[in-house]
Order: C-alpha cells, then structure tokens, then sequence
C-alpha cells in the first residue's frame, strides 16, 4: 500500500464511520417494529421515549432506511 491508497482508505473509513455515527437506535429504525407501531418483538406498542431513541434493546436491528 502506498500513501496515496493509505489516505484514500482513511477517507473512506471515516465517511463510512460518519453515517454510522448518524444512526440513532430507536423503535422508529427497527426492523421488528411492525403495523400499528407494535413490536413484534414484545407484541407491545413501544413507549414514547423509546420510539425516539436512544434504545438499549438487544433485539433492536436497523431496518436500513436512513430517515
């Protein structure tokens, strides 16, 4: 790896890092919440705060949709 590939590198790892960084765990951005804003997960509608984020779910997955 020369200089220039090792900067090139960086650069992409941090923009990648940077749209991780975007992303805010919640029950709005969660794969297992479903129709009716109910968890599939807890068959439970979830509470306020926790639709908002940040969550600390073990189960939570990110569902991709980046709004």
């Amino acid at each position: 790896m020369n200089l220039a590939q090792l900067n090139t590198s960086k650069e992409a790892l941090r923009k990648s890092l940077h749209e991780l960084e975007r992303i805010t765990p919640s029950c709005h951005c969660c794969l297992h919440l479903g129709a009716g804003k109910v968890c599939e997960q807890f068959h439970a509608e979830p509470p306020p705060e926790w639709s908002r984020g940040p969550v600390d779910c073990a189960h939570w997955e990110y569902d991709n949709v980046p709004f």
